[in-house]
């Protein structure tokens, strides 16, 4: 099992991970960015495949964490078969460096930890989020600027 970063432009980036989550359900979205409305983003998908792509919305940071750590029992319960997170760059957090570091640096460990047993696809937009892949050796996918839609995720 592995942790896959994708890249790209953002709105591109989050939206590519809705849809692979809904072309392989069942799935479990955790929306960071508030890109969750599969209704909207893809109205040519059957109402059927709603119901087993799982949302959780996310605004704070520390919530991000928390989910994260409770996402084993949830995996247990969903059984999906991806595992979605949309850009967390964004989230409300402390105004705190120091303690949004320490906070970010345990998203990222647990991350780590949950990838040796699931297939995850984030998305990633800053440069702190970048170099904790790079440090991890995170398996990266780039989605370039204007590529149509079916050449976004194999």
């Amino acid at each position: 099992m592995t942790l896959i970063r994708i890249t790209g432009g953002h709105n591109t980036t989050n939206f590519a991970l809705m849809k692979y989550a809904c072309e392989h359900t069942p799935s479990l979205v955790i929306d960071c960015a508030g890109s969750a409305n599969p209704h909207l983003l893809f109205p040519s998908v059957s109402a059927d495949t709603f119901y087993d792509v799982h949302v959780m919305q996310c605004e704070l940071l520390y919530v991000f964490r928390d989910i994260l750590k409770r996402l084993p029992l949830l995996v247990r319960q969903i059984k999906p078969k991806t595992i979605v997170i949309t850009s967390f760059s964004h989230l409300i957090n402390y105004h705190d460096n120091e303690e949004n570091d320490d906070i970010l640096e345990q998203i990222w460990v647990t991350l780590s930890k949950l990838a040796r047993t699931h297939d995850i696809f984030i998305a990633v937009h800053d440069e702190r989020a970048s170099r904790y892949c790079q440090t991890m050796g995170v398996e990266q996918w780039v989605i370039p600027s204007g590529a149509k839609e079916e050449q976004w995720i194999v």
